[in-house]
């Protein structure tokens, strides 16, 4: 069941960054006919898959490498002899999108990431990238608030095209809070943990080892879930040319490591994270192409792309501890706002019976308010009573250290005019002067009208 595929919505157009420990590029499900990319930076918008390979720290992936696993996630597409593209075993979730590289790896499970954070995130600029995946990060003890963060904060904040989209980490294993290191824990980006899917438990359950928050400042982290425990992606085989599918599907987490065959299973943050940088690259393709029931056309902020994929997120009702499950819901320290849900996050025509409508790249000033209203309508089928309203901004950098790391504050409540009562955001009973994300979950029946309510309070 692929709706967004069936019109059309394949991540056709957008470029992705991706910073990681090096990408085998003759992998058959990037690998381009006219030869291998020149691993000099050079951007070649010619090219099926990979349109640039900076090579910062080296230009080759490990065997089994976790660059590759990643790349593969996002953009892979078969094409035995480089051109002819067919579906394969592990096609990527933006399968014809293309990728600009950061090789950042050295070796084993180390990575040098550029300290000019613009080094990185502006991979791909040049030929339009806007979102770029970050599949690491620090393992600070304690975590908190430092100056990887801030200036990543501060390079969202300066430029509203953009997402990065960060890895929560693997370290929650005994439901660990605190346990989401840098730059995960900055405002801005958009991070990830990890959910089960089918060939486990389910995709109600998080995966043991996703880790938790709150931020050191008490903000939601993760901010969504996506599928990251036995997730199957191509293999770095460095000593091959062109590997491929094998004759059938391997069985098992370990099968494909070290082997010759083209794909393996590997699990962690660093898995769904790729998968959540595809679905966004579907979103702003769905913007750019008028996909939206206006038909409109528009280049989607960062913001909003964070704001599609946080609304629509569905919520896990259990984590796997192994031989116990704990419970877990919205807004809490496991699964944030919850697992990323394309068709529950935009309308999208025969596919389903969502009513939305947006605001992009709104100012507001301080002690400013603005209200948008809303009249519910179950014309045309529509039979749902949950009405979900987001607001997501770009928020200066705070402080490296900081204890209260918001420095715009800005409240969001929804009042349902029908029978008068007040919504207040992320499960409060009040306002929320902690995150830069809010989102309200309402009851609304046929012909109510909701009073969407946004004050800049400092």
């Amino acid at each position: 069941n692929t709706p967004f595929y069936d019109k059309g919505i394949t991540g056709k157009g957008e470029v992705i960054g991706v910073s990681d420990s090096g990408l085998d590029t003759d992998n058959c499900y990037v690998w381009d006919a006219t030869g291998d990319i020149r691993k000099n930076g050079v951007v070649d918008e010619t090219r099926r898959k990979i349109i640039q390979y900076d090579d910062y720290i080296d230009d080759q992936d490990d065997p089994s490498g976790h660059g590759t696993h990643v790349v593969g996630t996002i953009v892979g597409h078969r094409a035995v002899d480089g051109r002819a593209e067919s579906d394969g075993l592990a096609n990527g979730i933006a399968r014809d999108a293309k990728v600009a590289f950061i090789d950042c790896g050295a070796g084993g499970d180390s990575l040098y990431i550029p300290a000019d954070t613009g080094r990185y995130l502006g991979i791909g600029t040049p030929a339009g990238a806007k979102i770029h995946s970050s599949s690491w990060g620090s393992d600070l003890i304690p975590p908190k608030y430092d100056s990887l963060s801030r200036d990543t904060d501060a390079y969202l904040y300066n430029d509203w095209n953009f997402l990065q989209i960060v890895a929560a980490g693997n370290s929650g294993t005994g439901n660990r809070e605190k346990s989401i290191g840098s730059p995960a824990v900055a405002k801005n980006v958009l991070t990830v943990g990890a959910s089960q899917n089918p060939t486990n438990k389910g995709i109600g359950y998080l995966a043991d080892f996703s880790s938790r928050g709150p931020t050191s400042d008490g903000r939601i982290s993760p901010d969504v879930v996506a599928p990251g425990q036995s997730i199957l992606s191509m293999n770095a085989v460095p000593s091959e040319v062109g590997e491929c599918d094998p004759d059938s599907e391997p069985l098992s987490f370990s099968s494909g490591i070290g082997s010759s065959e083209g794909v393996l299973y590997l699990q962690g943050t660093s898995m769904a994270t790729p998968a959540v940088s595809g679905a966004a690259a579907l979103v702003r393709q769905y913007f750019k192409d008028g996909f939206f029931p206006t038909g409109e056309s528009i280049d989607p902020s960062g913001m909003l792309l964070k704001a599609v994929l946080i609304s629509g997120a569905q919520q896990l009702s259990l984590i796997d501890n192994g031989f116990t499950s704990t419970p877990t819901a919205f807004y809490d320290n496991n699964q944030g706002f919850g697992r990323v849900s394309l068709i529950d996050s935009l309308p999208l025509e025969g596919a389903n019976l969502i009513n939305a409508s947006y605001a992009d790249r709104a100012i507001i000033r301080d002690g400013e308010t603005i209200d948008f209203e809303v009249n519910i309508t179950h014309a045309g089928g529509c039979k749902e009573n949950d009405f979900r309203a987001t607001l997501v901004w770009a928020d200066p950098p705070g402080a490296s250290g900081c204890v209260k790391c918001l420095v715009n504050d800005l409240d969001l409540t929804v009042t349902n005019n029908g029978d008068g009562k007040v919504y207040y955001p992320n499960g409060r009973r009040n306002k929320d002067s902690i995150n830069n994300v809010e989102r309200i979950i309402a009851d609304a029946s046929d012909g109510d009208t909701m009073l969407i309510t946004i004050e800049a309070a400092n």
